[in-house]
């Protein structure tokens, strides 16, 4: 399983704010919240792990899911479209789960949280262990075991 880093920027992105608090809204009452995301990595597959980044004014770590379905090519930027599904999430005016700092102060590389393009590339793996490792001083589950609790197998 490969593991993509999603960024949302209110300001300028899809979303804005008040659809994104949508989003957490029916997380809260189903337990889970589908939507359509832009990616532009060629390897994403189905079960593959999302963790949400939100860029601009408000940095930080907002969400967690998986690719639950298929693609759909986008033809303005050739970028592709997934179903994604969240099982864990903030809404805008909530403080990240980690900020951008805590990332980065964890051996997170400020250039993968400042990349422009929603999942350009799997995270490589040394950045999803350090990730790991951050989740659990922080005594927080591996990755891994938080997408098994929150996400449908």
């Amino acid at each position: 399983m490969n593991y993509f880093l999603l960024t949302w920027k209110p300001e300028l992105g899809s979303y804005t704010a008040e659809q994104f608090n949508e989003l957490k809204i029916i997380l809260r009452s189903n337990g889970s919240v589908k939507t359509p995301w832009s990616m532009r990595a060629s390897e994403v597959n189905i079960g593959d792990g999302v963790i949400l980044f939100r860029q601009g004014k408000v940095t930080g770590l907002y969400g967690f899911g998986k690719v639950t379905g298929s693609e759909e090519i986008i033809a303005k930027d050739g970028s592709r479209k997934f179903e994604v599904t969240f099982y864990n999430l903030r809404d805008s005016i909530d403080q990240p789960f980690f900020s951008k700092k805590e990332l980065i102060d964890s051996g997170i590389k400020a250039t993968l949280l400042n990349s422009q393009a929603s999942g350009h590339g799997a995270l490589p793996q040394s950045q999803v262990d350090v990730l790991e490792e951050f989740l659990a001083l922080r005594k927080k589950p591996r990755l891994l075991d938080l997408c098994g609790h929150y996400c449908l197998q």
